[in-house]
């Protein structure tokens, strides 16, 4: 998940490679200089930011009908993957 990634990335990434069979190198976490980056974070954007960090503003800045239409769109899979209502 997107938040065990950002709290500890060096633990998940090493799961990560340990499950795709790779060696893992203390320079992935690198991701500027790699331009591997989470896809939805708006602070791969911003180069004086340099460490993986969970960005739950949608929490506070969705309105409740946009997260109601959330909810009813894909709500069930949020519960599969283990997110709560």
């Amino acid at each position: 998940r997107y938040e065990d990634l950002a709290a500890d990335p060096k633990l998940v990434l090493q799961d990560l490679c340990n499950w795709l069979g790779i060696a893992y190198e203390p320079g992935m976490l690198d991701f500027r200089e790699n331009r591997h980056n989470v896809g939805g974070n708006p602070m791969r954007f911003r180069s004086s930011e340099r460490e993986i960090k969970v960005d739950d503003r949608w929490r506070t800045e969705l309105s409740p009908t946009d997260l109601e239409t959330f909810e009813h769109t894909a709500g069930w899979l949020n519960r599969r993957l283990g997110y709560d209502k």
